[in-house]
C-alpha cells in the first residue's frame, strides 16, 4: 500500500474528465437497456413458444386447445448417446465436435449427418442446440438419432420446452437417462404445422440474435473506448 500511495500517473483535466464520464455513462445506460431487452426478449420467446408447443397455432383461434395425436416421446425424437473421440484421436478438419450443446473442437471425420439436435446427457442439461452440417457428437451429449418424419428444426424447439433438466438424476453431476424420456407420452401436430410453428419461432429467435449482437457491439465498442482513454493519458 505503502507503493501504491506512491505511484504516480497522469491525470486530464477536470474539463475533460466530464466529458469523459459522460461518454462512459453513455455507455453503461446503452448497456443496460440492451440487457433488459434480451431479458423480456428471452421471457417473450420462453411465453411464445410454450403456447405454440402445448396448443398449436390454435391460439390464434376461438378454441386454444389443440387435437394433437398423443404418443410416446421417442416418437418424435428418439435420443442416442454420443461417441468418444479422445483429444489426441482428433485430426485436423471441418466437422464440428459437439459436447453437450457446445463446439468444443473440429475433427475431418464425422459421425451423424446434419441437420441435427444436440442435448447434453451430463452436466448441463435441458439446453438444446440445433446443428445443420455433419457433426461428431461426444458421450458426454445425445443427439437425436430418429426424427420419426418431423421436422428437425421444430424436435429442437419441442425438446427445449419438454423441459429435459425435470429428468437429470443423481447427487453429483446431474445425469439424464434417455429411457426414462422415451417413455413420456407427448402430443405432436402434424408436419404442416410444425413447419409453420418452426416458422414462428424461427422469426422469435432471429430477433433475439440481434439484440445479442448489439450488446457486443456496446461491449466492443465500450472497450475500444476506455483503451483509447488508457494510451491517451499513459
Amino acid at each position: 500500500f505503502k507503493s501504491l500511495a506512491e505511484f504516480e500517473f497522469p491525470l486530464p483535466p477536470r474539463p475533460r474528465q466530464e466529458e469523459m464520464l459522460e461518454v462512459l455513462k453513455a455507455f453503461y445506460n446503452a448497456e443496460m437497456k440492451n440487457l433488459n431487452a434480451i431479458s423480456a426478449h428471452q421471457r417473450l420467446y420462453i411465453n411464445i413458444r410454450y403456447n405454440l408447443m402445448n396448443k398449436g397455432i390454435n391460439i390464434f383461434s376461438e378454441n386454444p386447445e389443440n387435437t394433437w395425436t398423443e404418443t410416446k416421446f421417442e416418437n418424435v425424437a428418439f435420443l442416442q448417446r454420443g461417441f468418444d473421440l479422445p483429444e489426441q484421436n482428433r485430426e485436423e478438419g471441418s466437422t464440428p465436435i459437439y459436447a453437450s450443446t457446445s463446439i468444443v473442437g473440429y475433427h475431418k471425420e464425422y459421425m451423424v449427418e446434419g441437420p441435427g439436435v444436440v442435448t447434453g446427457r451430463s452436466g448441463t442439461i435441458g439446453q438444446v442446440a440445433y446443428v445443420e452440417e455433419n457433426y461428431w457428437p461426444l458421450n458426454t451429449a445425445l443427439f437425436v438419432k430418429d426424427f420419426g418424419g418431423n421436422n428437425p428444426k421444430f424436435v429442437k424447439y419441442f425438446i427445449e420446452n419438454f423441459r429435459l433438466e425435470r429428468f437429470a438424476s443423481g447427487s453429483g453431476v446431474p445425469t439424464l437417462n434417455r429411457n426414462d424420456v422415451h417413455r413420456v407420452m407427448v402430443k405432436a401436430p402434424e408436419i404442416e404445422e410444425q413447419i409453420v410453428i418452426k416458422d414462428l419461432l424461427d422469426v422469435v429467435v432471429q430477433q433475439g440474435e440481434v439484440l445479442n449482437d448489439n450488446y457486443k457491439k456496446i461491449i466492443k465498442s465500450k472497450n475500444k473506448f476506455m483503451t483509447s482513454l488508457l494510451r491517451d493519458a499513459a
